[in-house]
């Protein structure tokens, strides 16, 4: 059942503390809850950049009807246009700010749903228009020394190809390089506590023109699978 700000309590202080204690979405994204003359307002921890695909695409256009009841008898057609792609690797990167997380009390507990909600559930968000989605790469790089992060990992990666990237149809058709990205974790390795990792075993990962395993890539840093 949906929820109103009444039903958290009746000063700002009990809705900011019923809410962070029942509502895991806003101890993650934040939120504004509104209430008779005042609001309660909380920044997210965890911030995802828009997702952007590591190669060009094949983007098409294409065109259809809809027909929708409207009545004993009737119907109503209309007409519809969408953009569909053949195939896309779209990356995405975010942060946990540790000390957002303070305030919305975000738990390890909260973190792990997170991932597991992040691998699990695009694989299983089945829809028209997301069928044979699946993931296929999650790095989580843990940090031990307070209000640093390195920033831009997305692009320190790239793909080797071994079709035009219009061409692309899966994992099959390229490599990801992560020359760039085993370099600048190397050379942060001081301020990174661990890294904890997920791989589809269709992805090949590939440096200094080998294929190999992440864990010997990335061998001077702990390094560990999660468990999802």
């Amino acid at each position: 059942a949906k929820k109103r700000a009444s039903d958290f309590g009746k000063t700002k202080e009990e809705v900011s503390k019923n809410v962070l204690e029942n509502c895991i979405d806003v101890r993650l994204f934040g939120g504004t809850i509104p209430l008779n003359k005042d609001s309660v307002t909380f920044t997210g921890p965890v911030q995802f950049n828009l997702g952007r695909s590591l190669h060009k695409v094949d983007l098409k256009r294409i065109k259809g009807t809809g027909a929708f009841a409207s009545g004993e008898g009737k119907a109503n057609k209309t007409f519809r246009e969408e953009y569909i792609l053949s195939y896309s690797l779209v990356g995405f990167y975010g942060i946990i700010n540790e000390n957002a997380a303070k305030i919305t009390n975000l738990t390890q507990g909260d973190i792990n749903l997170l991932i597991e909600g992040m691998w699990n559930g695009t694989k299983n968000l089945i829809s028209r228009s997301k069928v044979g989605q699946l993931p296929r790469l999650l790095i989580k790089v843990n940090y031990k020394e307070e209000n640093y992060h390195i920033g831009g990992l997305l692009k320190k990666i790239s793909l080797n190809k071994n079709v035009d990237d219009e061409a692309i149809r899966s994992p099959k058709n390229y490599t990801v390089n992560i020359n760039d990205l085993v370099k600048v974790l190397d050379k942060n390795k001081d301020k990174i506590l661990n890294i904890e990792y997920k791989i589809d075993e269709e992805i090949a990962l590939e440096l200094d023109g080998k294929e190999i395993d992440i864990k010997d890539a990335i061998k001077n840093i702990d390094i560990k699978e999660l468990e999802i």
